[in-house]
């Protein structure tokens, strides 16, 4: 059985790659590949263990980055989980500037 921590852990992961999907370049094979796990086969998973943030994260993906947008999520986990996607997502801002428009 995996510990809090660990889970806690592979959360954070899952996360920073769910805020990653917008720079993730579809012209190189893996890259494609590792956007549509995240697009469907990660967010398809928290789904099914609970969380309801794919509204919120395809929100993040087009650019938003209101911290505001949470007030309407309905669970403190969601909140945590957005808040979490819009931290990383601003970290990657930082170091890689906007996504490309694709």
């Amino acid at each position: 059985m995996v510990s809090s921590f660990a889970a806690l852990v592979i959360l954070l992961q899952v996360f920073e790659l769910l805020a990653s999907v917008p720079w993730l370049d579809e012209d190189d094979v893996k890259q494609k590949e590792l956007k549509g796990m995240a697009m469907v086969s990660l967010l398809g998973t928290l789904e099914d263990v609970g969380f309801n943030i794919r509204p919120y994260v395809e929100r993040i993906w087009a650019g938003e980055s209101d911290d505001g947008m949470v007030q309407t999520c309905t669970e403190a986990k969601d909140q945590a989980a957005v808040l979490s996607i819009l931290f990383h997502t601003r970290k990657i801002v930082e170091e890689y500037g906007v996504p490309p428009r694709r």
